[in-house]
This record gives C-alpha cells, sequence and structure tokens, in this order.
C-alpha cells in the first residue's frame, strides 16, 4: 500500500538521475553495472512522434523503478 501512494503522489516521475546514481554507487562497485543504469535512466519518451530527453524520473512501466 505504501508503494502505491507514493507512486500516486509523483515519486518515480521526479526521482533525480544524479542522485541516484551517487546513492547506487554507494553499494554497488560494478562500473559497468553503473553505466547500464545511466543509460536506462536516460533512455526518453516520444510524444506525438518527437523524441524528448529524460533529465528526471525513471522510464513509466520500466524494469528500474528507484
Amino acid at each position: 500500500m505504501a508503494l502505491s501512494y507514493i507512486a500516486k503522489r509523483g515519486f518515480f516521475d521526479n526521482v533525480d538521475h544524479e542522485w541516484l546514481i551517487k546513492f547506487l554507487e554507494h553499494d554497488i562497485a560494478d562500473k559497468n553495472f553503473i553505466e547500464i543504469i545511466k543509460k536506462f535512466l536516460k533512455v526518453g519518451i516520444m510524444e506525438d512522434g518527437n523524441y524528448l530527453e529524460s533529465e528526471r524520473g525513471t522510464p513509466q512501466g520500466g524494469l528500474c523503478k528507484a
């Protein structure tokens, strides 16, 4: 129930990528894995045929949820 409350409040739409990466680097030593996460976060979105870069949030319906 707490996770659905957080999701409804827009938490996953507003995750700061730099903060998330620093947080993960604290416990994950594998730099290749961190690079994959960075690429996954920066994937962006297509809206009305236009590509929009993503600087905040996690991809909607994505595998990575903060």
